[in-house]
């Protein structure tokens, strides 16, 4: 990037403005498009040894950090825009001495890929003020302690060389009980098994399936329980040899939540049946498959009867524990395969699949209605509703879910008109 990219972001006087002041800054500021430069400012160039920005434009900014932190660097910068506080390093310039800084790290939303503003603020002559070689080894093992993610590097073996604080309470296991033991020791099979295999393709084809992406998978804690895990790997360059570094977080919380989603889409959240998407999505996959086997199906249309004296008499806790109680008594007389869904305030619709013939449905369906008929005790009060079916056969009286539908609700309405508390088939 050069000033005519950043000036084509700017889109006014005060963002120009903004401009001039990064130039007009004593520290290093420059923007980075994952690890790459593509702006820096007057100061930063002359931080950095250059005649002008010219020549570090396109550069990584690895480049320039002290071999010393390149498992950190390898973590990416998001790792380094978690700390407010910045991350002291030590920078090595095209010309002239090492530098001491303190980098802060902001990651900006202006592209599909990530864009970091990079700060660098030298703190030369502070560090110079003390033991080097001490204070050197307090900022490595204060960085290590503070990076939120695990951070495992191996070699090419598969052996632990680093193993953060972070990982040590994301595995359960501490340093010194993993470093130069095989990394697969972290993972359950069948990676466990196969994970030098992969190691041993990666660097024959050079073809990475892992590295530089965002993936997930399972981790084994110490005492032999399971995680999900989100994970990257970096590949380290040292001299001929290689290491791969992983940056790793736990991401059970967030599986729940879109799990939980995912129901809350799908699920009726009183009864936990599930809701009119998942029913019409099951009653395609029924039609489906029925087709494929030339098998019978059953479409049930079921409507509580007497429910509404009940809210109105006894309020809204009496209905939602009457409709509980309705999911709990279908649940245990259909079968697993069965599909049973809440599809209004007191309508139910069942599929049983894969059924003999019409004497099938019917059994079930007088099942139904005895269990649902028997009273449910409310705080002392018994409450009784009945319930009206109507039922449709597939393939005899339609193949597709319109024509099922309608011909199950046009059955129910008659069992209404009867006088209701009863089943009854299209065809009757």
């Amino acid at each position: 990037m050069n000033d005519g990219w950043v000036g084509s972001v700017a889109r006014n006087d005060d963002e120009d403005v903004g401009l001039r002041l990064v130039k007009s800054v004593v520290n290093l500021v420059c923007l980075c498009h994952g690890d790459r430069i593509v702006y820096i400012n007057p100061a930063g160039a002359r931080m950095l040894g250059a005649e002008g920005a010219a020549h570090l434009i396109g550069r990584t900014l690895p480049d320039f950090i002290d071999p010393d932190y390149a498992e950190l660097m390898a973590a990416g910068l998001d790792t380094f825009a978690e700390e407010e506080n910045g991350v002291p390093l030590k920078m090595l310039p095209l010309k002239g001495e090492p530098r001491d800084v303190k980098l802060f790290v902001t990651r900006l939303e202006l592209a599909d890929e990530p864009v970091f503003m990079v700060e660098a603020l030298d703190i030369t002559e502070f560090i110079r003020a003390a033991e080097a070689t001490k204070l050197r080894e307090q900022r490595l093992k204060g960085i290590l302690d503070t990076v939120a993610e695990g951070i495992v590097a191996i070699n090419e073996q598969g052996q632990i060389l680093a193993f953060n604080p972070a990982a040590e309470r994301l595995f359960g296991y501490k340093a010194r009980e993993v470093i130069n033991q095989n990394v697969s020791i972290l993972m359950p099979e069948p990676h466990r098994g196969q994970h030098d295999g992969y190691i041993a393709r990666y660097l024959e084809t050079r073809q990475p399936k892992v590295i530089g992406r965002l993936v997930e998978m399972d981790g084994q804690r110490k005492d032999g329980t399971h995680f999900p895990m989100e994970m990257s790997v970096s590949e380290l360059r040292e001299g001929r040899s290689r290491a791969f570094i992983g940056a790793m977080r736990d991401v059970t919380k967030r599986r729940e939540y879109e799990a939980q989603i995912k129901k809350m889409a799908h699920h009726d959240t009183l009864t936990g049946l599930p809701n009119r998407n998942l029913y019409n999505d099951r009653l395609a996959g029924c039609l489906a498959r029925s087709y494929r086997s030339q098998a019978m199906f059953a479409l049930m249309f079921i409507d509580l009867d007497k429910f509404k004296p009940i809210n109105d008499t006894y309020g809204h806790d009496a209905g939602d524990f009457v409709l509980k109680g309705v999911a709990h008594r279908l649940r245990q007389h259909l079968r697993g395969s069965d599909t049973i869904a809440r599809v209004g305030g007191d309508e139910f619709v069942v599929i049983l699949e894969s059924i003999h013939g019409k004497q099938d449905a019917a059994r079930v369906a007088g099942t139904l209605i005895t269990s649902l008929t028997s009273s449910l005790d409310f705080n002392g009060v018994s409450l009784t509703v009945g319930a009206s079916i109507g039922i449709a056969l597939y393939p005899d009286d339609g193949k597709d879910a319109e024509s099922l539908t309608k011909c199950a609700d046009e059955a129910m309405y008659k069992v209404k008109d009867a006088g209701r508390n009863h089943y009854r088939f299209y065809g009757d």
